[in-house]
């Protein structure tokens, strides 16, 4: 979940935490504002009685469902009359307890107010059943309750949006900022950007951090161009050497060629040559468009320059391929990669076959390699991990590992399930 997420669900649950509280307020302030209503209504009564009996001694006294008036505590109906006996002028509100004699529970108020001098008091009494009183209450509040719950909802989440927004907008201008940096060269100057505090502080830890990362890839790049440069000096001469003793008299007394050890030393040089156009590759970010590839011309140079392993083993090679097949990538890198696994196969094989494929989609090496458990198996691409029988380094599958990896294709290493041995493919697609 994103920061931003985050910020706003918790200030959405504070929101609702805080929403009981003013639901508590607001149920309250219904019933207080219901109790003062029904007060207000008797006072405008009285003082509309009042106005009109100055004018009219005969005026008629409010006789309604809820309010009615007597003049004088005698005209006050026997149901009130013991409840009202003895108030002083005042507002008074009668409580339940009094009224338990009656039929029905009531919620009275009584107003008592003096006529005039001399004449006997006003005595106005609000008589609402509570069922009455409730549904109108109930009624109100969940008006109350519904503006309130709508105006604290609606603001709520506009505020807790533009909180949230006002806090992450910062990180997540940082994270394109970051994103967009050139990765040949990531430092980047986050700090003059976003000035002090929090996000400044971490802006200035990035700055710090990227700037260490550069220098890294530049020590790096420095290394891998002077290890290129000096190697490849050596393996020019080298080459020059082996094509200058090739094309001389093979008769001369001073010395003799032996044809094989010079094949030998130039295919070194040419793994060696092609292995480290591998290692530059793998050390830079972007690759550029390759020509397609012919893979069955790569597969048959793998076979060809190591098949005196399997002449040496009198292993029987059957071979399989489609010339069809070309993939858009740089020759030298497909060609280490299926030369680690036929050079594997050649040198693992007890006897007996190895089957080379290469497929539309697949390129596979089959052998009957005793050396292998599936425990190593299952660590066989890392570095520095072989068979039992291996007297290699264990850094072949963990380079092919890292092609595949960089091309997005799949390597496999699994044992053969009718017979012993050791099965490698890559799934270029």
């Amino acid at each position: 979940m994103t920061l931003r997420a985050n910020i706003l669900r918790s200030f959405l649950i504070f929101q609702l935490l805080m929403s009981f509280p003013g639901v508590v307020l607001v149920i309250f302030a219904s019933y207080s504002a219901q109790d003062e209503l029904q007060v207000a209504l008797l006072h405008l009564e009285v003082a509309d009685f009042k106005q009109r009996y100055q004018k009219d001694p005969n005026a008629r006294l409010p006789d309604s469902a809820s309010i009615a008036g007597y003049v004088g505590l005698q005209d006050v109906p026997d149901t009130y009359r013991p409840l009202v006996q003895g108030l002083e002028p005042g507002v008074f509100q009668l409580k339940q307890d009094i009224l338990s004699e009656l039929a029905d529970e009531r919620e009275i108020r009584v107003i008592v107010e003096p006529l005039g001098e001399g004449q006997p008091s006003l005595y106005f009494i609000s008589d609402i059943p509570d069922a009455e009183a409730d549904r109108s209450a109930e009624t109100n509040l969940l008006y109350l309750l519904a503006i309130y719950l709508a105006i604290n909802g609606l603001f709520g989440t506009w505020w807790a949006s533009f909180v949230s927004r006002k806090i992450s907008r910062p990180l997540e201008l940082m994270t394109e900022e970051i994103r967009s940096a050139n990765t040949d060269d990531p430092e980047t100057n986050l700090s003059a950007i976003y000035g002090d505090g929090e996000i400044g502080i971490f802006a200035r830890t990035l700055d710090d951090k990227n700037r260490r990362i550069t220098e890294f890839i530049q020590r790096e790049r420095n290394v891998m161009r002077n290890v290129s440069h000096e190697l490849r000096t050596p393996i020019t001469v080298l080459r020059s050497s082996l094509s200058i003793v090739k094309g001389g008299p093979l008769d001369r007394p001073t010395y003799t060629v032996d044809r094989n050890m010079m094949e030998k030393v130039e295919r070194a040089a040419r793994d060696l040559e092609a292995m480290i156009e591998a290692f530059l590759w793998l050390g830079r970010e972007q690759d550029d468009c390759e020509e397609p590839t012919d893979c069955s011309a790569c597969v048959e140079r793998a076979i060809a320059d190591h098949v005196y392993l399997a002449e040496a083993k009198q292993l029987e090679l059957r071979v399989d391929v489609d010339r069809r097949v070309t993939l858009p990538c740089k020759e030298q890198i497909f060609y280490i990669a299926v030369a680690n696994l036929v050079r594997n196969a050649f040198n693992h094989a007890n006897a007996g076959v190895v089957s080379i494929r290469l497929s539309g989609g697949t390129f596979e090496v089959c052998n009957d390699d005793p050396g292998l458990d599936q425990r190593t198996l299952a660590h066989l691409t890392e570095p520095d991990v072989k068979g039992d029988l291996s007297d290699g380094f264990g850094l072949g599958l963990h380079i092919v590992q890292q092609i595949c990896d960089r091309m997005s294709w799949t390597l496999k290493i699994a044992l053969n399930s009718n017979v012993d041995g050791v099965t490698a493919s890559i799934a270029f697609y």
